[in-house]
């Protein structure tokens, strides 16, 4: 039980982390250099330019996704340790 908790939680914040990092690479690329990769013909350079266009939606998105992610990683050890140590806690 402790170790499928343990490996819950830890994927949820690999995954969290992930779509933040994805987020973040996402709009750092400046919109000069998007012109150029779509003027190169680089996959993928239409998409991100898509994406960028829809900043404000996929920024909300990803919010709401990773604060999903962190809660039930929160809800995952907070039960794990309730059903371990009771609600007293540790003694």
């Amino acid at each position: 039980m402790m170790a499928l908790a343990g490996a819950s939680v830890a994927i949820l914040l690999i995954l969290s982390a992930t779509l933040t990092a994805a987020h973040d690479a996402a709009f750092r690329i400046g919109a000069s250099h998007i012109r150029t990769l779509q003027g190169e013909g680089f996959d993928g350079a239409d998409a991100l330019a898509r994406v960028r266009a829809a900043r404000h939606a996929v920024r909300a998105s990803v919010r709401v996704v990773t604060q999903a992610f962190d809660l039930s990683a929160l809800a995952i050890i907070t039960l794990t340790g309730v059903s371990t140590w009771g609600a007293a806690g540790p003694r």
